[in-house]
């Protein structure tokens, strides 16, 4: 299974439709095999997990753990095996609020934030340079249009 879902809270998610993104992205993206954790938490645990992990003492709507970052997946049951990326956790109340400003509704921005951490995971980091910020944008616009 080339992505596993938790979702730990009590949001709706589209795991089909998710499914449907994650492997369009992959094969636009010409991975073979690749396969990612992708978990939904609570504001109150992505907050520890930025403050832990990043320094930031916020909520935030996406983490993305790369496996060379992790010695045990916090959330997955897959194994760290050849092909396995990391995992992704996603707020979903944070990304529903965030839905609002970039005028997404709550579904569209899930799967924009599955992208995001999907890249990062192929080590694009929009804070290192506005080049590549810009690259990631590009990129994601584009494997949301799938």
């Amino acid at each position: 299974m080339p992505l596993e879902i938790n979702n730990l809270t009590k949001a709706k998610i589209d795991e089909k439709k998710l499914r449907t993104v994650f492997q369009n992205s992959i094969n636009r993206l010409e991975l073979k095999t690749a396969s990612i954790s992708l978990a939904f938490i609570s504001e109150l645990e992505i907050k520890k997990l930025n403050k832990i992990y990043r320094g930031q003492n916020k909520v935030t709507d996406v983490l993305s753990f790369g496996n060379q970052d992790i010695k045990e997946p916090a959330f997955s049951k897959l194994p760290l095996e050849q092909g396995f990326l990391g995992e992704i956790v996603i707020c979903p109340k944070f990304a529903e609020t965030k839905a609002k400003l970039f005028n997404l509704n709550k579904k569209m921005m899930i799967n924009k934030l599955l992208i995001h951490g999907l890249l990062h995971l192929l080590g694009y980091d929009h804070e290192k340079s506005k080049k590549q910020a810009e690259e990631m944008e590009k990129l994601e616009t584009s494997l949301l249009s799938l």
